[in-house]
């Protein structure tokens, strides 16, 4: 199965990726500080192809995002015919697999996600301490891996509810500190010869708050006319 996982990136996001992971530099808003550092330490510490270790890094997301979908279905109590389907649909379902096999950044999003919503489940049935910081920790990963993960704070916020205020406390405290934490970090992803891939040039914590809300985009927006020039020019420097 290992012998599937591309060498090389296989789109626009893959080769932003593959570049900052070899040379630094941020990636397009939001920046995903959580998948760069992770890029970053199978590039340094991997054996292999460095395309070829940010393809694992996506193969890995996957399987842990479908052991925790497995783990939301076991909690839900469905029939082990419902569940198996449910689980061998969603691990091989075309869209999916493909990202699996690719440097990409969607199967971390999807296994930090899978990982919210199993806590939350939990936290709906018990009071503890420690869960609901585990639980603003792993919503932290969600929000620095894409801020797409904003659509998870309303049942973030719901969890809450159900604790205790100091379980509350310490869960907004982790999450709001690694959070911020983590997005900081991109000012030390900066090149300083300003080659590609360095979107938004960050130079304060003011940046880096634009970064998160897409202000190249313009605020939430999901699309820029910048994005043809920055694939050619990634593609020019990969291929130098």
């Amino acid at each position: 199965m290992l012998s599937g996982l591309a060498d090389f990136a296989q789109s626009p996001d893959g080769a932003e990726m593959l570049t900052t992971a070899l040379y630094g530099g941020v990636m397009h808003p939001s920046g995903m500080p959580l998948q760069a550092w992770i890029n970053k330490i199978f590039v340094f510490l991997g054996p292999s192809h460095p395309g070829w270790m940010l393809s694992l890094v996506s193969w890995l997301g996957h399987w842990g995002s479908v052991y925790l979908f497995l783990r939301v279905l076991d909690f839900l109590r469905l029939s082990w015919p419902t569940r198996l389907i449910s689980v061998l649909s969603y691990a091989y379902f075309p869209v999916l697999w493909r990202l699996a096999l690719q440097p990409e950044k969607y199967t971390w999003l999807a296994l930090t996600f899978w990982l919210c919503i199993h806590l939350f489940l939990r936290l709906q049935e018990e009071k503890n301490f420690r869960l609901a910081g585990f639980a603003g920790l792993a919503f932290a990963f969600s929000l620095a891996q894409h801020s797409a993960a904003l659509v998870l704070a309303p049942a973030f916020i719901l969890t809450l509810l159900y604790q205790e205020r100091k379980s509350a406390t310490l869960a907004l405290l982790v999450n709001t500190t690694i959070t911020f934490g983590l997005y900081a970090s991109l000012l030390f992803l900066r090149r300083p010869d300003g080659g590609w891939v360095d979107w938004g040039q960050l130079e304060s914590l003011l940046d880096v708050w634009n970064h998160f809300w897409r202000a190249d985009y313009g605020t939430l927006n999901l699309h820029t006319r910048l994005v043809g020039e920055n694939v050619r020019r990634g593609s020019d420097e990969l291929l130098a």
